[in-house]
């Protein structure tokens, strides 16, 4: 496949992960009548469904490569999302947001240890402004560790993973295939954990819940990770990291408006919010300079 843009993957993943943002209020709203591992098994069993109708065709004549790629990066993010979730249910939407926004250092460490050599001075500057702006967006004091931040420590560990993985490993594989099979891997092992460990999964959430599950599954999991699978490969793994610190912000914009939470907007937001824009802005410099 063809490498689009650094411009116009950027534009798409920025989107992305506009979407993503808006997912952690809704989220923390479906964890009122839903279990972990049943909310993630509706969620990307729907998202499945819609990528598998919609690319049908090129599902049955993908790779070896496609499948194995797709099953083995699912595993990962099902990992992932399943720490993460557990993560939202236990602590706050804050905590949740700055730690899972970790990643952006374990992207440069891990991409530094492959690579035998330290990232270049733009994306070390980068990394560094966009964790400025993740601080200062999300940080406060007194800060402690429960269990659901160490739920979330782990995902910002698994997704960073996750982020080098989708830029390294796509070269040979159908992006669309690929997010389908990823999407579906993900929805049986949380639904096989969920049914092991709670003896089933459950069916009667409320409206808001089902609501919550359709639009994570549609907008958070189908158009995301196709849009990540096809066109991250196009960016490097750092600036897509720092592409994805603009969750956090994007979260606690919509917590402003989101009816029963309605978290006001302060001067925090604004600086960090700010810094995470302009890094975005260095790291894109970089690689339009330098696509390679």
């Amino acid at each position: 496949m063809k490498k689009a843009s650094p411009a116009l993957a950027g534009g798409l993943l920025l989107l992305g992960v506009f979407f993503w943002g808006v997912t952690f209020p809704v989220v923390k709203e479906a964890m009122r009548t839903l279990d972990v591992f049943s909310f993630l098994a509706f969620r990307f069993f729907a998202a499945g469904v819609l990528l598998f109708a919609m690319y049908y065709k090129k599902i049955a004549r993908c790779s070896k490569a496609t499948i194995i790629k797709g099953v083995g990066i699912g595993a990962l993010l099902a990992l992932s999302f399943a720490a993460q979730t557990l993560g939202i249910k236990y602590t706050t939407v804050s905590n949740a947001a700055f730690i899972t926004g970790l990643y952006i250092i374990v992207v440069p460490a891990v991409v530094a240890i492959l690579d035998k050599r330290a990232p270049g001075g733009a994306q070390t500057l980068s990394v560094i402004m966009a964790l400025a702006g993740l601080t200062i967006l999300t940080f406060t004091l007194p800060f402690s560790l429960n269990v659901g931040d160490w739920w979330t420590l782990l995902c910002a560990f698994t997704f960073g993973l996750h982020v080098v993985s989708m830029g390294r490993m796509m070269g040979d594989v159908d992006a669309e295939a690929f997010s389908a099979i990823q999407a579906m891997t993900v929805a049986i092992l949380c639904g096989a954990v969920g049914f092991f460990s709670t003896g089933g999964l459950n069916f009667a959430a409320g409206a808001a819940s089902w609501k919550a599950i359709l639009f994570c599954a549609v907008l958070g999991c189908a158009f995301t990770f196709a849009v990540q699978a096809s066109y991250q490969r196009s960016i490097s793994e750092i600036s897509a990291a720092v592409i994805f610190s603009a969750e956090p912000l994007f979260a606690a914009i919509v917590a402003n408006f989101y009816p029963g939470i309605n978290e006001p907007l302060t001067a925090r937001t604004l600086i960090g919010g700010l810094l995470i824009c302009a890094a975005m802005a260095v790291s894109g410099a970089k690689t339009a300079k330098n696509p390679k």
